[in-house]
């Protein structure tokens, strides 16, 4: 009963397909879709909540749930905090198409690129209710615990969410033999910032914020939470970036340059 540790039920799969395909001679296209999944479901022991030990001021979210007791100089380390019913599940898509040819002294590659992830969640921290019991009150933990004079207590209630993420880039280099010696190597990179995105839940906006620094200056207050500092603004706030609270960032270009010398040309 006092062994709070639990185990998890874990399945990770991927998934693979490509082709490499000859066009001529001189020209090579590879394309690949893959998909990796990780799917996590902790097993933990069952125990009594705390509603069933009679207690009438406190609301159980589980059943047979106790996320945490410890009581000095009595038993402690009863319950845990990652019940069965919890899971995370994150899952990844993803696409990318390259082409190389050669022409002469030139090797030019080109390609395009695109993944997106999901991640699935149910967090259940302290669900149960977290007691201490150090005899502050009494001078004996046990003491304490038999009068109910907890010194903490912390309960959070079960959390569920959904995060997307989704990223794409293109590219173009070349590999240019300027001389028998002499090689270049340049190229440029396009990967433009796009911001998770928790999706709506149950029709109420995410629950996301944000710190503008303009805001602050300008003493700008959330209508959403009135008793935030300035600055702060909210999921439901006037131009607040619906589900993401971060604006997307389009010209993200990563240039390359690369020179190698053959020093002997051996």
């Amino acid at each position: 009963l006092l062994a709070g540790a639990g185990g998890i039920d874990a399945l990770a799969s991927s998934y693979a397909l490509g082709d490499t395909y000859l066009i001529s001679a001189n020209t090579v296209q590879a394309f690949r879709l893959s998909v990796n999944r990780n799917a996590n479901h902790p097993i933990s022991k069952q125990f009594f909540s705390i509603c069933d030990a009679g207690a009438t001021d406190i609301y159980c979210f589980e059943p047979k749930l106790i996320s945490g007791w410890s009581i000095t100089g009595g038993f402690g380390g009863l319950g845990i905090n990652s019940p069965t019913g919890t899971y995370w599940v994150p899952t990844s898509y993803a696409l990318n198409d390259d082409v190389t040819l050669v022409r002469g002294t030139h090797q030019f590659a080109a390609g395009f690129g695109a993944m997106h992830s999901r991640l699935s969640e149910r967090a259940d921290f302290a669900g149960g209710g977290a007691f201490t019991f150090n005899g502050s009150v009494t001078g004996l933990g046990m003491g304490d615990f038999m009068t109910g004079r907890m010194s903490t207590f912390e309960q959070g209630m079960p959390d569920k969410k959904e995060i997307y993420d989704t990223r794409i880039n293109l590219y173009a280099t070349d590999s240019w033999k300027v001389t028998p010696r002499l090689t270049a190597n340049y190229g440029l990179r396009w990967e433009p910032f796009l911001p998770q995105i928790v999706p709506d839940q149950a029709g109420t906006p995410g629950p996301l914020y944000n710190f503008s620094h303009d805001r602050f200056i300008k003493g700008i207050y959330s209508t959403v939470f009135k008793n935030a500092p300035a600055g702060f603004y909210y999921s439901g706030d006037p131009d607040f970036p619906a589900r993401t609270g971060v604006e997307r960032q389009w010209l993200h270009f990563s240039p390359r340059l690369g020179l190698a010398w053959d020093v002997k040309g051996n």
